[in-house]
């Protein structure tokens, strides 16, 4: 049976929010996508450098399916977190109040549409990798 990915505005301004970052996780990981694929973090391993792939499908999901059903206009970033990546305030620095237009306004992903969108990006980042001369 397949899943339902229901991203909610409040977690745009949640710490915690996309469950705790890793909602796709398991998904990407039964299927066979590496979900840690083009992660780069700097010489001291404490500032992540290029994003993974399940950050920047998180936020492309985001972009696709959340953004074009709240009645203003966010603009929600990757942040270097353990947590939740993908916000539109905060910078890592716990929950923030979402604005009250936003508040309540979901959007259901089909699985489909979200391993679609997965493959995709993998091979967008492979690309990316190999024009950097990555093994």
């Amino acid at each position: 049976m397949s899943q339902i990915f229901t991203l909610d505005a409040e977690s745009l301004f949640d710490k915690f929010g996309f469950g705790d970052g890793d909602m796709l996780s398991d998904l990407l990981f039964d299927n066979d996508i590496d979900y840690e694929l083009g992660e780069k973090w700097n010489t001291e391993g404490l500032v992540r450098v290029v994003w993974s792939l399940e950050d920047r499908l998180l936020l492309k999901l985001v972009e696709t399916y959340l953004l074009p059903a709240l009645p203003l206009k966010l603009e929600p970033r990757l942040i270097c977190t353990h947590h939740n990546p993908v916000r539109c305030d905060g910078w890592g620095h716990g929950r923030l109040a979402a604005p009250e237009s936003c508040r309540d306004i979901a959007v259901d992903v089909p699985e489909a549409d979200v391993l679609a969108m997965a493959r995709e990006l993998e091979q967008t980042i492979k690309a990316e990798l190999a024009q950097d001369g990555a093994p």
